[in-house]
């Protein structure tokens, strides 16, 4: 019968002769084995999780002004991310990469189509949908009235919409006739046929068109007219509003009429005679951005500016970062804003 003595030595002199050890070590979820036989060794690990990004915004349903938005970003502390976007109206993204959960601030330009459009902002793989109304249709009628002397005429009048803003123009006259088709589509041009004037008082008619109104008045036989008003230049006002009156110069029964083309220009006083007048205006307060309208007067044209309410003012810059040489050097930066917006850099 065997000693333990010698089952003891037995053993010892058979780990001698391993050309290598076991050696087993928990690590996580697998191990790592090693041991007495072959010189190999077999390795198993965790399977690494990839990293997982989660979105939300706040805004993504935009009305057709535009304006600013967020994105939350979730995801685990080591998972770093980018972000980017396809479509050029969303701009603004910032920042422009992180690590961990964050939030991106993202900027949506006004709409200017009668139609809805979508974009993605996509951080790493993943997309989030950000859609914006479409933009009401509106129209610009180009002159704003018409005057003519009793012999009558033709006279064309332009026609300004978005693409995919259907239109369909009117008169309330029968001495006011259409050479062109009445309806269109987007920007157009309307060529009006005035008859003569065969009695001896001035007589007047509205074309239609959308939510616009052309005014159209004619001398009286007999008549021969020209008008003259007493502006030169443009018109500026303060975003608080104001109010201006234009002189209007013409001959005796010499019908004219006068319009504005924006709500929020209205004719307080005079928007319509004969012979030489006078026409009183006021501009409403501005609580947005910059902004522009047409008054029209005796045939005559004139634009009023008004600036823009403070504090409304919103700016972009067409770089997020740039990257120089150790040398240094020179770069410029791209800063959109309306006309009337002050900045410092």
């Amino acid at each position: 019968m065997r000693s333990f003595r010698q089952d003891i030595e037995d053993r010892a002199r058979s780990f001698r002769r391993c050309r290598s050890w076991l050696l087993v070590i928990a690590i996580g979820g697998g191990s790592v084995a090693a041991g007495c036989g072959t010189n190999s060794a077999v390795a198993t690990g965790p399977t690494q999780v990839k990293c997982q990004v989660a979105l939300a915004a706040q805004s993504s349903n935009m009305g057709p002004e535009g304006g600013a938005g967020t994105v939350t970003v979730t995801t685990s502390p080591e998972c770093p991310w980018t972000v980017s976007t396809g479509v050029p109206w969303l701009s603004g993204l910032s920042p422009a990469s992180g690590q961990g959960s964050g939030t991106v601030e993202f900027r949506v330009e006004p709409n200017p189509q009668p139609s809805v459009r979508d974009g993605d902002i996509v951080v790493n793989d993943n997309r989030l949908r950000v859609s914006q109304q479409a933009s009401p249709c509106r129209f610009e009628l180009r002159p704003g009235s018409l005057a003519l002397d009793a012999d009558g005429g033709s006279r064309d009048v332009a026609v300004s919409a978005a693409t995919g803003c259907s239109w369909t123009a009117a008169a309330d006259a029968g001495w006011i006739a259409f050479t062109t088709p009445v309806a269109g589509s987007g920007d157009g041009t309307l060529s009006v046929s005035i008859a003569p004037n065969p009695g001896g008082e001035p007589r007047s008619g509205t074309i239609a068109l959308g939510n616009q109104k052309v005014p159209v008045a004619q001398a009286a036989a007999g008549l021969s007219c020209t008008y003259t008003i007493g502006l030169t230049a443009d018109v500026a006002i303060a975003a608080s509003g104001g109010t201006g009156v234009v002189a209007v110069s013409t001959g005796a029964g010499c019908a004219w009429t006068v319009s504005s083309n924006v709500a929020w220009i209205t004719v307080t006083s005079g928007a319509g005679g004969t012979g030489n007048g006078a026409v009183a205006f006021s501009v409403a307060a501005n609580a947005g951005s910059a902004r522009t309208g047409i008054i029209t007067m005796a045939g005559r044209t004139f634009m009023v500016t008004q600036a823009a309410a403070a504090g409304t003012c919103s700016y972009t810059i067409g770089a997020i970062d740039a990257s120089m040489a150790a040398a240094g050097g020179t770069g410029t930066v791209a800063v959109s804003t309306d006309p009337s917006c002050s900045w410092t850099a």
